[in-house]
């Protein structure tokens, strides 16, 4: 079963689709046009396959957010950090990047943490939280041929039972004849 991607996922898929594309456009820019430079034109040419490259990548990475692999959401991690050097722009962006590739339901998405619990419909309670109770199996069966006591009735005033298994005691029993309890 597929889970839906988030919309923030897919706003970061594109706007990689749209980072390749412009990265490969500058890139064949760089290679083509400038390229001509008597001085720097080799230097052009490198630069400008470096950046179409960077471009393919990004491409990659889009694909990957929008289908939602776990080392596209990596990478995009990586190029978060990376881009938290380009002060204030780059640093803002890459923080709520990372905040939002964080986020529990986002790590969920890409099949990286644990799945977050739907929201109960109205009317229901919360469920509660942390870990459900264990379940205790069932205990043995009880040995062939035992028979628990029976509980004690309401003796009559006067009479003495047992306080272990509830037998009727005579006066002046010390033990009882039923168990063997000291009275």
């Amino acid at each position: 079963m597929q889970t839906q991607r988030p919309a923030g996922v897919t706003i970061l898929a594109i706007l990689a689709f749209i980072g390749g594309v412009l990265n490969i456009i500058s890139g064949l820019v760089f290679a083509l046009f400038l390229a001509f430079d008597p001085v720097l034109g080799g230097v052009w040419i490198g630069l400008g396959g470096v950046m179409i490259v960077i471009g393919v990548l990004y491409f990659l990475v889009g694909w990957g957010l929008w289908n939602l692999k776990p080392w596209a959401r990596t990478v995009s991690i990586v190029l978060a950090i990376i881009s938290l050097i380009g002060f204030p722009i780059g640093t803002i962006l890459g923080i709520i990047i990372l905040w939002y590739l964080f986020k529990p339901e986002i790590k969920a998405a890409f099949g990286v943490g644990p799945p977050v619990m739907p929201y109960p419909p109205p009317g229901y309670p919360p469920a509660p939280y942390g870990a459900p109770p264990p379940v205790v199996p069932p205990g043995p069966p009880p040995a062939p041929g035992y028979t628990p006591p029976a509980p004690a009735a309401a003796a009559p005033v006067g009479e003495l039972r047992c306080k272990n298994c509830g037998a009727v005691l005579q006066p002046g029993v010390a033990f009882c004849p039923n168990c063997g309890t000291k009275v």
